[in-house]
This record gives C-alpha cells, structure tokens and sequence, in this order.
C-alpha cells in the first residue's frame, strides 16, 4: 500500500511510467537533456504493441510493423539510432466473401483518389458507381459535419462504398467499425481539403496524390521491433534506467510540488494476454518529473488520485478481441506475391459466419512486403493472419483455422504439411475505438495538465492519435519539454530499481 511522503524517499529525474513506443520516446529525450530517467514497464520487455519474436532464427514483428512514410521524425530518429529505413513491396486487397479479392484503390484509408481507378470501378455496381460520383458535384457542405468516418463516407460516396472498400481497409487496419473512429484522427486534413475543393475524392488526391507514388509506410530494415530496442539501449548507455516486471501503483502530488509514484514488482499473469499480477510491496520514488505513458484505461486509473485533473466517468471503449497467427510455410506458390503485401477482409454478415466463411479480418504476406527477408530467408514465407473486430464474437486462434483462411484469401493451395512453425499472439483490448467525444476530453485534460500539473507529460496514441506517427514525436518534443522543468538530481535509479524488483 501506498506510504506517508518522506525525505528519505530516492529522488530520481524522472520517472516514465511504461515502457511502449511513447515512454521510451520520451525517456529518450530526457537523456539527450542530460537527464537520467527511470522507465518502469510492468510486463517482462520494452516496447508495447511493438513486438519481435525469433522462429527457427526468423525474426519478424508480430505487433506494429510499419509507420506512416510521411512521419519524417520517426524516419529521423531511426537513422539517428543507426537503423536504416525501407519501403514495402506489393499492393494491398480487399476480399469479400461474395466477390472475392479485389485491389485496394489508392487513396487514404480506403477513400480512392479517383473514381476511375480499376479497384473502384471492378468493386462498385453501375448503380453504386454512380452514387459515388455525386461526391464530384454536391459540394463540400455534404458530410462536412461528419466526425465519424463512416457517416462521413456514406453522406459523400454512399454505403456501397463504405461497406466494400473503406469498412473493411479502416476495420482491419484500426481493428474497429469505421463509425467509432474519428475523422480528423485516422484522415488528419481530409475535411478542411474537403472544404477548400469540395469533393472528397479530390480532396484525397491533394492529401494522397493523384496516382501511387511512395510507399505510404516504411519501417526499419529487420522489422518494426528494432526501434523500440534500439530506443531502450541508447537510455541505458545515455544513463537511463529500464526497469521491467515494475508497475506504478499510484501518482500523486507531495506539498514541495514533487511527484510521489509507488512501484511494485509485478509477475506474468497464467494467460500471458492478461495483464501482469502486483507480486511485491510498494516502493516510493519522488521526482520532478512523471511521463504517464500507458493504455488509456491504466493512465486514467493512475490520474484519478492527481489533484486538479476530473477523469471521473470517462469510461473508454474496450478495444475487440486482437489477435494473430504467425505461419512459417514453404509453399513455392508463394514467391510471385499472389495477393502482395496483403489483403484485408469485409466483416462478414451472421449467414457468411454460419455457412463457414473465413474469419480473419486480413491476412500480410510478410515476408513479400519487406524485401530484407526474402533476401535473408529466400526458402520460407511468413503469413500473419489477423482475427479479432470491436464488436465481435471471439474467434478461436488455432494454426489450423489460419491455414484455412490463408489459403482462401491467397488463393493458393497450403497443405497442412507446408506449415513449418506458427504462433498465436493475443492482443486483446489493445487498441480502443477513440471517437469524437473520446477526442473532446483529451482536449480538456490536455488543458487541465498543462495549466495545474507541472512536471507531468501524458503520452501514448489516447493522447496524441493513433499510429507510431502520431506517438514519437508528440513524446519526443514533450520529453524534450519536461527536461526543462525541474533540476536535474542524478539520484539513485539503480538502487530504486533493485528495491522495486525484490
């Protein structure tokens, strides 16, 4: 339990309370400033939804595996810790359980650019066509009060376009019915280009382009998971701590203005999906400075004892049931990419279910769309078959049941013997659906913390948007901030991080 304050207490520069992609950016800034900040992480390794794992001595990303192209900060900082940037190989798809798959036409999210692109024209009905095309002449008044992309989509292009393109591509991609996200979150400028032009359609063309061009994500040559890694060695070598299986049981303000956070040493839960149990007793740390950088459920927990902050009654969305399986197969089929980078699939209808359809809700060819491993492992493909909707029943993650469904979705014969290896990963709950009203308190709390919390910097996608884009350098230019706060104390990290892990 939480102790009365004390002057015995360990003061440290900072202390980041989680160690995904936002806290370790953070914490990276702060020792750029000189400082030497604790990260404490409650599960057994850094980087959060940004997870490797080594097969057979394949290693390949099984959370976030690319960031958006335009993210020049993300770009930068992997060069400046020594990781070299690469573009994707191959189209994405669509696939509908009626019409099969299908391109995903240029554009942002599924939005096309055009009208005319092949995968607009070979998706869309006469009839549906022509509902989409009046996009080009109602104006840009139409849709323009929608926050929700898809109210937004349907009063601009029509449902058909909702249902076959955007629906699935926003579903798969952001793991949520396309009514639960925000507009001016997943399509950042889209309803102010929408005002100026006054079509939707031209309006992505300016965002996106009118043709493909570049890649629209990158990622690290060796996969996603080497920033975060990377991230993690440059703190420790800069004097930083990392603290892992450490939670923080409560955040409050001390009368001389310093943070107190209470850590205990944590365990891994019997189903590795669920959160880490509390093992040990609390240890008190005071600092200058707090990152609070956890999921938004936890960093609303901890910000409820914080004087001048109201989180009360904000009850966020429970993100679907995520998950994934990880097939290693031999299959020469394989090589030309029949689906390239990937597919996403339509939420089927309660009859698709019950006749047996496939249930993934998209399938990435890994090892066709990042060139670096078939260079390395040119004999091997890698398939990350993706399940799990906002809204949706559980499906049951079995190596068998993603065999299946890739073989439909690629259209390529996988006998159960040209599986090698495959791995279920469950991310349950890990990405919520933030809608407008999600948005609006973010901006009140953004306010209160900034006019009435000194010294504290609140991180992660709940605060700055979603995607790696979004998260590094809101947590890198607030990291660099909070440096700025407070005096530096160069206090005894490591002896707190032995008492915390007892």
């Amino acid at each position: 339990m939480s102790q009365p304050a004390s002057s015995a207490d360990p003061v440290v520069d900072a202390v980041v309370i989680g160690g995904g992609i936002a806290g370790l950016s953070a914490a990276y800034a702060l020792t750029l400033a000189g400082l030497s900040p604790l990260v404490v992480e409650e599960r057994g390794t850094p980087g959060g939804l940004i997870a490797g794992v080594n097969l057979d001595n394949l290693s390949f990303d099984i959370g976030a595996e690319s960031f958006a192209a335009s993210a020049t900060r993300v770009s930068d900082l992997c060069e400046e810790l020594g990781l070299p940037v690469i573009a994707p190989s191959g189209g994405s798809w669509v696939y509908s359980h009626d019409a099969g798959a299908t391109p995903i036409p240029h554009g942002m999210l599924g939005i096309p650019a055009s009208l005319d692109d092949p995968a607009v024209t070979g998706t869309l009905t006469p009839a549906e066509l022509t509902r989409a095309r009046e996009d080009l002449t109602m104006g840009p008044d139409a849709g323009a009060e929608c926050e929700d992309l898809a109210s937004f989509v349907s009063a601009r292009l029509g449902e058909a376009v909702l249902a076959k393109i955007v629906g699935p591509v926003a579903g798969g991609i952001h793991s949520a019915d396309p009514a639960r996200l925000a507009v001016d979150t997943v399509c950042r400028g889209l309803r102010q280009a929408l005002a100026e032009i006054g079509s939707v359609t031209a309006a992505v063309a300016r965002l996106r382009g009118a043709a493909p061009g570049a890649p629209a994500v990158s990622a690290p040559r060796g996969g996603m998971f080497q920033l975060p890694r990377a991230l993690a060695s440059a703190i420790t070598e800069q004097g930083g701590h990392i603290a892992t299986h450490v939670r923080a049981l409560s955040l409050t303000r001390a009368p001389d203005e310093q943070w107190m956070v209470d850590l205990a040493r944590t365990a891994s839960a019997r189903n590795p999906a669920d959160p880490p149990v509390t093992t040990g007793a609390a240890v008190r740390v005071r600092t200058p400075r707090v990152v609070l950088a956890l999921p938004v459920a936890a960093g609303l927990a901890l910000l409820q004892s914080v004087d001048g902050i109201d989180v009360h009654g904000w009850q966020p969305t429970p993100g679907g049931p995520i998950g994934h399986v990880s097939l290693v197969v031999r299959a020469p089929e394989l090589d030309d990419g029949p689906r390239g980078s990937g597919m996403l699939v339509r939420a089927p209808s309660a009859a698709e279910i019950a006749a047996g359809c496939v249930r993934a809700k998209a399938l990435t060819h890994y090892s066709y769309k990042w060139g670096w491993m078939r260079e390395d492992h040119p004999d091997v493909h890698v398939l990350r078959v993706s399940y799990g909707r906002t809204g949706e029943d559980p499906v049951e993650l079995t190596p068998e049941r993603a065999r299946a469904d890739a073989q439909a979705l690629l259209g390529v014969e996988l006998p159960p013997t040209a599986i090698e290896h495959a791995l279920v990963v469950r991310w349950d709950g890990a990405l919520p659906p933030l809608g407008p009203d999600h948005w609006e308190r973010v901006r009140s709390l953004t306010a209160d913390v900034a006019a009435r919390c000194p010294g504290l910097l609140v991180a992660g996608s709940w605060i700055a948007g979603s995607g790696i884009a979004s998260v590094v350098p809101h947590a890198l230019d607030g990291g660099r901030e909070l440096a700025a706060s407070g005096p530096a104390s160069r206090g005894p990290a490591l002896d707190v991080v032995t008492e915390a892990q007892r």
